[in-house]
């Protein structure tokens, strides 16, 4: 990843743009980067043509706990209807 030293701002968020794919010979990413690593844009191309996505919209709040375990069944498979492993 490269820093191509190049700043803008999209929807009052400064980013900056970063070369993701430096040593591709056929196919480029690029994304404008937040401080914290949110993509704001994503550009992506090769020979066969290439597209560009754009954030519509950002919200800062607080995450609680429990939005950031999986769910129940990820981390019981019994919950999920798959049976217990059965070591030994």
């Amino acid at each position: 990843m490269v820093d191509m030293e190049k700043r803008d701002l999209i929807l009052s968020e400064d980013c900056a743009w970063f070369d993701r794919t430096p040593n591709s010979a056929d196919a480029r990413l690029r994304q404008c980067l937040t401080s914290d690593g949110i993509p704001l844009v994503d550009k992506h191309w090769s020979g066969w043509g290439g597209e560009t996505f754009k954030i519509v919209a950002l919200t800062h709040r607080t995450v609680s706990l429990e939005e950031l375990q999986p769910p129940r069944d990820y981390l019981y498979p019994a919950a999920g209807g798959f049976a217990a492993a059965k070591l030994g």
